[in-house]
């Protein structure tokens, strides 16, 4: 032991037991594991794209969309210029591990923090999921209202065409489906807050004031009147998308089958048992 530098006697005269010994080769054991784990944390989604084909990663199923395609690089200047975009663009829809770990990062944001994992979706009540896009929430709110000329174009355009109908013995009947959040305004996120009717509400009632011939369902008195038999879980929307369910399609298809029967008294809509679900 005389011959061995004087800073490896401390090592050298520890025992086994020695508490310090112990400790140190555990934190030797810990970085090591940690390090491991970084390295192959870094190294996955270079696997995945061997181990695993573009197409089980591709937002084509779960986001309904065709992948960026991969693009050729080709000496020239315009080409060159586009290649850095369309190349980020293919990339993002491809790189390995994309579909795990967009799923993971949704989840963490949706039920460890409580937030939307996308700004396209606002949280609601129980954590209804509401669309913010293609003007929704300003639209729900009041806040793109008709304007009086628009109103009046809307009136002269469906008397044209029920018009037109009539002439050749067919019925013009406008249905527009209502909007999730106008069916249940109480699971709404406490900011979409009314300050005017929507363009719905607005075109509903010119028509009704200025006793215009154009034929228009309303189908949101069925649907309300449908909505009180809902149950935990069954509602005729789903909570987590925009669209209505099958309770909500069977109501709407009801409800247009009866009105077109008083113009053409052979329609009638099949029960909801006829059907094949």
């Amino acid at each position: 032991p005389l011959l061995q530098p004087l800073h490896l006697l401390p090592l050298l005269m520890a025992t086994p037991t020695d508490p310090r010994a112990r400790l140190a080769g555990a934190r030797t054991r810990i970085d090591l594991a940690l390090t491991g784990l970084f390295l192959a944390a870094l190294a996955a989604p270079t696997i995945d794209e061997y181990v695993r084909p573009p197409s089980a990663r591709s937002p084509r199923d779960a986001e309904l969309r065709d992948p960026a395609p991969r693009p050729e690089f080709y000496a020239e200047l315009g080409a060159v210029r586009r290649f850095a975009g369309e190349y980020e663009a293919y990339y993002l829809d491809s790189f390995g591990l994309r579909d795990k770990l967009l799923r993971w990062g949704s989840i963490e944001r949706l039920f460890v923090f409580g937030v939307s994992p996308t700004p396209t979706i606002d949280l609601g009540r129980d954590q209804w999921m509401f669309y913010t896009e293609n003007a929704s929430v300003p639209a729900y709110r009041g806040r793109l209202p008709f304007q009086p000329g628009e109103l009046r174009a809307w009136q002269d355009m469906l008397e044209n065409r029920a018009t037109i109908a009539e002439s050749i013995g067919a019925t013009h009947l406008l249905v527009i489906g209502p909007n999730k959040e106008t069916i249940y305004p109480e699971m709404l996120p406490a900011h979409w807050t009314k300050v005017g009717p929507s363009r719905l509400e607005q075109l509903d009632q010119w028509l009704k004031e200025h006793d215009a011939k154009a034929r228009f369902l309303d189908l949101r008195p069925a649907l309300l009147a449908e909505k009180v038999h809902d149950a935990p879980g069954d509602h005729l929307y789903f909570e987590l998308g925009t669209h209505w369910n099958g309770r909500g399609v069977y109501t709407a298809y009801r409800t247009i089958l009866e009105a077109l029967a008083k113009h053409h008294p052979g329609l009638e809509p099949l029960r909801p048992e006829e059907f094949n679900r």
